[in-house]
């Protein structure tokens, strides 16, 4: 069976790109594909970072009821 790695990777300062092959032994013979990730792919990563993001600043919810209550505590906010 063939083994695979993939891993996303930066480009260092000085054009160097760091990988540690742990999987394999000293002396195997592997092969490498560089490419390139398109920005599309970063654009959804930093949109997850985001949405993360601002989860923290929302309260989590245990049950519906908390849920409820949380809805029924803002909509009574805005008659005031």
């Amino acid at each position: 069976m063939e083994a695979v790695m993939k891993k996303t990777l930066k480009v260092l300062p000085g054009h160097v790109i760091e990988l540690d092959p742990g999987q394999f032994a000293v002396g195997d013979t592997v092969e490498v594909e560089v490419r390139k990730v398109e920005k599309s792919l970063n654009a959804v990563l930093h949109a997850l970072e985001e949405i993360h993001e601002s989860l923290k600043n929302h309260p989590s919810f245990g049950t519906a009821w908390d849920v409820q209550g949380y809805i029924n505590e803002e909509r009574n906010s805005w008659d005031r």
